[in-house]
């Protein structure tokens, strides 16, 4: 980082399994803090945009900064669904050529649990982190001869096969801030749908039989019901 590397960090809230269980250190908070990140000790729960059948601990962000990371995400209503997430600080970076921002953020009706002994009870206790609460934050240096950049995102779930395949969003922010860090902002778009082909094999006898049914079969039923109509009226 220091000689303008890019760095992306996926921090999933680090939890000892004592009893009862607590927060631990990663080692890299002294890191994120350098460029304005805090690592929070806490698991963000949001029971108004929760997964129906999962949980509080699984769900959707609702809010994004104005960010090349983001800014399609936003537009498009697109929500990235996290799973057992931390959350973190924004605050001001240690060196003058440093800025930071938020990327994701939750609801306005989340926030961090930091006590692990009610985690099965997703109820808002005293010294629980206010919402909103930052999932991803993105900082980068201006300085010419080391233009550095990183991304820490709150969670690693989001990234897993379950919840990228139950989600597009997820793997478009993924990919939009891996192309961020590597300075290819023009590669950052929703990609087009690819067009699936599909060819039907019909045989001549097959192929006969659609002709005789579709040309005159069923003409001739039509017909035949009309002329039946119009003699039983008749009489």
């Amino acid at each position: 980082m220091k000689s303008g590397g890019h760095l992306l960090l996926l921090l999933d809230p680090a939890i000892t399994s004592g009893n009862p269980p607590a927060f631990e250190k990663t080692g890299l908070e002294a890191l994120t803090r350098r460029w304005g990140i805090e690592l929070e000790n806490d698991v963000v729960v949001d029971p108004k945009y929760g997964v129906p059948l999962l949980g509080a601990q699984d769900f959707l962000a609702t809010r994004y900064s104005d960010s090349p990371v983001t800014r399609d995400l936003m537009t498009n209503n697109l929500r990235v669904l996290f799973s057992l997430a931390r959350s973190l600080k924004v605050s001001s970076p240690g060196g003058k050529d440093v800025k930071n921002q938020f990327l994701v953020q939750s609801s306005m009706k989340a926030w961090g649990m930091t006590s692990l002994a009610h985690l099965e009870n997703a109820s808002k206790r005293p010294g629980d982190i206010a919402p909103p609460l930052t999932l991803a934050a993105a900082a980068w240096s201006t300085h010419k001869k080391a233009p550095a950049r990183l991304i820490v995102v709150g969670d690693s779930d989001f990234l897993g096969d379950s919840l990228v395949q139950s989600d597009a969003a997820n793997m478009l922010f993924a990919m939009n801030a891996v192309h961020w860090l590597l300075s290819q902002e023009n590669q950052i778009a929703i990609p087009p749908k690819s067009v699936i082909t599909t060819h039907l094999s019909i045989s001549a006898s097959q192929m006969r039989f659609l002709l005789i049914l579709f040309v005159f079969l069923l003409p001739a039923v039509m017909v035949g019901t009309g002329v039946y109509i119009y003699f039983r009226r008749r009489h």
